[in-house]
């Protein structure tokens, strides 16, 4: 917001990367000029990990229905077939 029309994503992004892994509120103190709370901090990892959890769920969610068999016919007139024939 401080850059305006002269904000650059690129740079951002090579700001972002060029320190390694830094804390949250240094990043923000870097880039933004804003000094975060520890509470500032904690609710954003907070909604950091309620993103990451539902995504893993719904991929979990996802991979159990693709590794459902399809509902064939035929699969399920061979079992009635045999319940049928081991009765009678």
């Amino acid at each position: 917001q401080k850059e305006g029309d002269a904000f650059s994503l690129r740079s951002f992004h090579d700001r972002f990367i060029e320190g390694g892994a830094l804390p949250i509120p240094i990043i923000a103190e870097l880039q933004f000029g804003v000094t975060l709370t520890d509470d500032d901090v904690l609710r954003h990892v907070k909604q950091l990990e309620h993103r990451q959890r539902a995504a893993k769920e719904a991929l979990e969610a996802q991979a159990r229905k693709q590794a459902q068999p399809p509902n064939t016919p035929n699969a399920s007139n061979a079992s009635n077939s045999r319940s049928a024939g081991a009765g009678g």
